[in-house]
């Protein structure tokens, strides 16, 4: 589940999952944030042909530090963020054969860009 990103490796059928996010983040000075996310996961796993292949679950832990920005355009109040984050899954179980190999050639972390631009409410 951590393969880089532009990788074609694929998946002997699609991957579906359903999760519930807990998530702080902390202004540590102006413009400046960390935030960490906890991600319980069910994953339900489908061969090709759209039979389901099994059920497992995965947690997903996620750190990020980062830049926010406020800012307006037309009134309206808008921010951006910049940040580095690190993913990890401690946690995978119950995959089925076909993705299990899959996953075994990855690490369970991987380092990500994030940005995001939203309205301010």
């Amino acid at each position: 589940m951590s393969a880089g990103y532009g990788d074609k490796t694929a998946y002997p059928g699609p991957v579906y999952s359903y999760g519930i996010i807990i998530g702080y983040q902390r202004m540590i000075r102006e413009g400046l944030y960390a935030s960490q996310f906890a991600n319980a996961l069910i994953l339900d796993w489908f061969d090709e042909g759209g039979d389901k292949a099994g059920s497992g679950l995965m947690l997903l832990l996620t750190t990020r530090l980062g830049w926010h920005f406020d800012f307006r355009i037309f009134g309206l109040p808008l921010y951006f963020e910049a940040a580095g984050e690190i993913n990890v899954w401690p946690i995978s179980t119950k995959s089925p054969p076909g993705f299990s190999e899959l996953d075994a050639k990855y690490p369970i972390f991987i380092f990500a860009p994030a940005l995001n631009l939203g309205i301010k409410f």
